[in-house]
């Protein structure tokens, strides 16, 4: 692995890697995962990194990989801090909701007690990944799996014809997304998540799918302004429009990838977002809308202030995050010269940036 400053000594394992369990591990600070993966995803954001710094931008930061098993001293390391997460909270990356590699007809226990488990895979390879929701006092997230073909080119026809059935079956098919799994924080009493697992998403339809992304912004919680909450959902309709041009300038094929969302679940910590967002917004130039596309997610579009929010987390005083969106699960991703953009993952696309302008009106209605 190359040298990005992550220090075995300090890694903390949360579903215990090292042990054989399923899951990711992160350095003690939460910043960073560790999160088992197949060579070919490795070396697409190795490729990303190199020749695609524009879609580089849209993916979690990639820090590098590990391959487990491949010293004593590895293997030790490992092993330390397996045995060091006794007593910690499992914070499981939200790219490993749903693994299309093992699509299931039934529940079984373990992805019942457990829908946000880590990817079932014993290749010893991990890939080390900023942590998405790291900067979030209490992070929803859902993850949109986009497409309405689901399997690679070399899938062998069995599991062609299963992911072809989920789709005809779910949102796949009919609007090119699906929920493949969600968790919300729901402050009342003593505070808990919900988790909404790949079944949840499954039943959902064209028609009632925006229910998903409502529950997801709390906006049944009314705890901020119709004004408000009209100007958030502009910021991540446009933020996602953002990524569609991306893809749509580029030749590749992804299938089973997904737009990751996150945003703040904390009402307080979000009106701290929030004011921080307009405050900005009043100090850098006059606006009819309330809040700063810095707000958004691709780093394209904070490139200007980059340099400012370095200074601000030296000092201590990193701005409050409401909201972030990352491409994420490329397990069965390629570029394909050539052969245009993908249509197949921008239909998905296309269609979340509809919904959330319905979701938009709705709230104006309200």
């Amino acid at each position: 692995m190359a040298d990005h400053g992550l220090k075995w000594d300090s890694l903390v394992a949360f579903d215990n890697v090292a042990a054989g369990h399923d899951g990711v591990m992160s350095d003690e600070s939460g910043s960073l995962v560790i999160k088992p993966c197949v060579a070919a995803e490795v070396k697409f954001y190795e490729l990303c990194n190199a020749e695609h710094p524009e879609f580089a931008q849209l993916m979690p930061t990639f820090m590098g990989s590990l391959q487990r098993g491949q010293s004593k001293e590895l293997q030790d390391h490992l092993t330390t801090a397996a045995s060091h997460s006794a007593g910690n909270d499992a914070i499981v990356l939200p790219a490993a909701l749903e693994t299309e590699t093992e699509v299931k007809d039934t529940k079984d226990v373990a992805e019942t007690n457990n829908p946000l488990r880590g990817k079932k895979l014993d290749t010893g390879l991990a890939i080390v990944l900023e942590n998405v929701l790291a900067g979030f006092k209490k992070p929803n997230f859902v993850d949109v799996k986009l497409g309405k073909r689901l399997w690679a080119d070399d899938a062998p026809p069995a599991k062609r014809t299963k992911l072809d059935d989920v789709a005809a079956q779910t949102t796949s098919g009919s609007l090119g997304f699906r929920i493949a799994g969600m968790k919300v924080w729901h402050p009342q009493g003593s505070g808990e998540y919900k988790v909404f697992d790949k079944f949840y998403g499954r039943n959902l339809t064209s028609g009632n799918v925006k229910d998903a992304f409502s529950t997801f912004l709390c906006l049944d919680q009314k705890t901020e302004s119709p004004e408000l909450l009209r100007d958030i959902i502009s910021n991540l309709e446009e933020a996602v429009g953002s990524i569609e041009q991306i893809i749509a300038n580029q030749e590749s094929r992804m299938y089973s990838a997904s737009l990751l969302f996150v945003y703040e679940g904390d009402p307080r910590a979000r009106k701290e977002a929030l004011d921080s967002a307009i405050s900005r917004t009043a100090q850098d130039r006059d606006s009819d809308g309330l809040l700063d596309k810095r707000l958004g997610v691709t780093r394209e579009e904070s490139e200007d202030i980059d340099e400012e929010d370095d200074d601000d987390e030296e000092d201590g005083q990193a701005d409050p995050k409401l909201f972030d969106i990352k491409m994420i699960d490329f397990a069965h991703a390629q570029w394909t010269p050539g052969q245009g953009p993908d249509e197949n993952m921008l239909v998905g696309i296309r269609s979340v940036r509809k919904v959330l302008k319905s979701l938009m009106k709705q709230v104006g209605r309200e």
